[in-house]
């Protein structure tokens, strides 16, 4: 032990009470500053948690996107992911054929590639997600509601169409989400698909009971491709590298996963009263700071 060890030891010993009250005013000032700092990191990626929860982890989607576009997205090393849906009305209404009562019956479908579902299904569920149109993947309260007890590998037929209302007072249009009513279904086809996946109430897909697969060989109109990306590097640069590629592939229509966004400090143009949230956290920091210097000093 050197002479400058010796020295602060005997300090400490002679005087005990000033030492521990400096000890405990150590202590407790980086509790404090660890538990803002924490917190504050703990809310944010809380807040992450719920949008991925609600909407899917998708970090941008773009819309009306040709297929010389998509394929060049496609062939980006920024990316971690990319999905393909088609998002067309005259195929998004579904109708199954059983005794059940039309409210019942009558439902939603989403078609998309797999890699688009992964993005967008993040609860629990039992199989493999749909790779192509003759795979679906049908939402567990679907089949009970239609007295259906199906499994994974179970084939399913069903009417693929739109719903819409058309009247005197609101005249035509398409239909979506909670049944009314008064909506009428139009069915294009009759299909049958295996089931290769049973979901369990997944909230980013919740407007839809059946989703199904894409072919690897189909890309749909332009007005209705929407392509959804993820980012291989997601943090504070995200918005930047999104604005990026919106601009290096002639996008013109685009929506952005800010909430997502925010849990990765990304505030770019959306930064909005998180700012005041940071200038409250860098006031309670400095009030934690001079007090713990003003105890240890004393």
């Amino acid at each position: 032990m050197n002479i400058i060890s010796k020295l602060t030891l005997r300090h400490l010993l002679e005087n005990k009470k000033r030492s521990v009250v400096t000890i405990l005013g150590i202590a407790t000032s980086t509790a404090l500053i660890s538990a803002i700092l924490l917190g504050v990191f703990s809310f944010f990626n809380f807040f992450g948690y719920i949008s991925v929860q609600t909407s899917g982890a998708a970090h941008a989607a773009f819309e009306k996107v040709s297929k010389e576009q998509y394929e060049a997205i496609l062939a980006d090393d920024t990316l971690k992911a990319v999905g393909l849906r088609e998002v067309e009305e005259e195929k998004t209404g579904v109708r199954l054929l059983t005794n059940t009562e039309e409210r019942f019956r009558v439902g939603n479908i989403d078609h998309a590639t797999q890699e688009d579902f992964e993005m967008r299904v993040v609860s629990d569920y039992e199989g493999t997600l749909p790779s192509n149109s003759s795979e679906i993947a049908v939402e567990e309260k679907f089949l009970t509601d239609n007295g259906l007890n199906l499994k994974v590998g179970d084939k399913l037929t069903f009417e693929e169409g739109y719903r819409y209302f058309d009247n005197e007072l609101e005249g035509f249009g398409y239909l979506g989400g909670n049944y009314r009513s008064d909506e009428l279904f139009k069915a294009n086809s009759t299909e049958t698909c295996t089931i290769t996946a049973i979901l369990h109430g997944n909230r980013a897909t919740r407007d839809w009971d059946i989703l199904r697969g894409m072919d690897e060989n189909y890309y749909p109109n332009q007005d209705k491709a929407k392509v959804s990306i993820m980012l291989k590097k997601c943090d504070r640069s995200s918005i930047k590298q999104i604005k990026t590629l919106i601009k290096n592939y002639g996008i013109k229509k685009y929506t952005i996963n800010t909430e997502y966004l925010l849990s990765r400090f990304a505030f770019e143009g959306s930064a909005g009263s998180y700012k005041r949230f940071f200038v409250l956290m860098g006031i309670a920091l400095a009030i934690v700071i001079a007090t713990s210097v003003i105890l240890i000093l004393n």
